[in-house]
């Protein structure tokens, strides 16, 4: 007569709370250990196979490493006081000045260790944390912030301009637009670099801009230099430049506004 299995019985749950029923597909009926991972079977031996496991080489160093203290430990769960949370403020406040002036992370390795030894010794806000709270923090809260304003605005004016920097064909493109709590509003919107300045080029760039801001039915004027590729000669007439193009991509028919520095040279030459 055969012997009958075993089980995994209550007892053996509340003795070994470590141990529990596999749930993987294909071991139903093992036993799983929860501190190694291991799964087998007590179908023959049942409690002298749970302690042949204990015994084992791979639980003991599994028992060994749950009593060491986890890394995580040594941090908890941290509760800002009002003094840190001072000191979290004038951190963000010194990165927004780094960005708002155009100036180099690494000055902040420096300015971080003046402050600290002037003002707050708790003051830690060098190159790397600089970066880290313009990209994750700043830039994050600023596109947010342009996107919400360009939902509530009825109409907007793209304004594109390039400039060579080095082997770099820079294109940058700001928009302009009016609310009524804050007046006109002008912002970049993208920086880029692009392979050429044809007339193609552009008006893919602007449009998919114009796509991406979700603002293609609300661009009424164009401002930019009053070069052939963007307007097609002083008189307009041309046909294979970025605002005739543009004008054909978008529902609103489009102002050409020429660049406002050259008008200004224009009528003083004259």
């Amino acid at each position: 007569m055969p012997k009958r299995k075993c089980i995994f019985t209550d007892a053996l749950k509340e003795e070994y709370t470590f141990l529990k029923l596999c749930e993987r597909v294909g071991n139903d009926g093992k036993i799983e250990c929860i501190s190694c991972g291991a799964i087998f079977s007590i179908d023959h031996g049942g409690k002298s196979d749970i302690k042949q496991h204990i015994g084992t080489k791979r639980h003991k160093l599994a028992e060994e490493s749950s009593k060491i203290k986890k890394f995580n430990a040594f941090f908890g769960n941290k509760r800002f006081v009002a003094a840190d949370k001072l000191v979290y403020k004038n951190e963000g406040t010194w990165a927004y000045h780094v960005c708002k002036h155009n100036q180099s992370f690494s000055s902040m390795d420096c300015t971080s260790g003046l402050l600290r030894k002037m003002y707050d010794s708790k003051f830690t806000c060098g190159a790397t944390k600089t970066q880290a709270i313009i990209v994750n923090v700043l830039f994050p809260y600023a596109i947010n912030l342009i996107k919400n304003q360009l939902d509530a605005a009825s109409f907007v004016t793209v304004m594109i301009d390039s400039s060579n920097h080095k082997d770099l064909k820079i294109i940058p493109v700001l928009v302009r637009y009016f609310l009524p709590e804050t007046g006109i509003k002008t912002v970049i919107i993208e920086f880029a670099d692009l392979p050429g300045e044809t007339a193609v080029q552009l008006t893919n760039y602007v449009c998919e801009l114009l796509k991406t801001w979700k603002i293609e039915k609300k661009i009424i004027a164009l401002s930019a230099d009053n070069t052939n590729t963007n307007f097609g000669g002083v008189l307009r007439r041309g046909k294979n430049n970025l605002f005739t193009h543009l004008n054909g991509n978008v529902e609103n028919y489009i102002i050409g506004i020429g660049c406002s520095a050259h008008i200004l040279k224009n009528a003083i030459q004259i």
